[in-house]
């Protein structure tokens, strides 16, 4: 069976991402990121919510979805960490409007929250910035591995 369309979605997302000038290769397709010394800085990139708003477009078996995709950067707690992460925002937010529809996928994308965080109480402190996009697109009704 073909992949859910929201799966298609975030595969497209983290290849965008991926070779980026301050996190490279670094880039895991999970919630949960890997603390070993030599994997920062990074990227996980996941997906949130989806909503389907049907009444939105009103047009018979048309599905409006809405789904959060979150990408989260990490480095390691050292001097300069907040220019680090802000660095990392700027050439997510740069890639992934550089194509704002993801080849046809999307009919929109916003960028709707950015959280700056440090949690020195772990095992290995670190700092992380988390980027929340609201991602559009449309499917069949009945037919969620296809956007239209």
């Amino acid at each position: 069976m073909a992949d859910h369309a929201r799966e298609q979605i975030r595969d497209k997302v983290v290849t965008k991402v991926t070779s980026l000038t301050t996190t490279g290769t670094r880039v895991y397709p999970s919630r949960k990121y890997p603390l070993d010394d030599d994997l920062f800085p990074g990227l996980c990139v996941y997906t949130l919510n989806e909503s389907i708003d049907e009444e939105e477009g009103k047009i018979e078996g048309i599905q409006f979805r809405s789904v959060d995709i979150v990408i989260e950067g990490y480095d390691a707690l050292v001097a300069g960490l907040d220019d680090k992460l802000d660095d990392i925002a700027a050439e997510v937010e740069t890639a992934l409007f550089g194509d704002r529809f993801l080849t046809g996928s999307l009919t929109a994308l916003d960028l709707v929250d950015t959280e700056v965080d440090l949690n020195v109480e772990a095992a290995k402190p670190v700092g992380m910035i988390k980027l929340t996009f609201k991602a559009q697109y449309l499917t069949a009704e009945g037919a969620p591995t296809v956007t239209l």
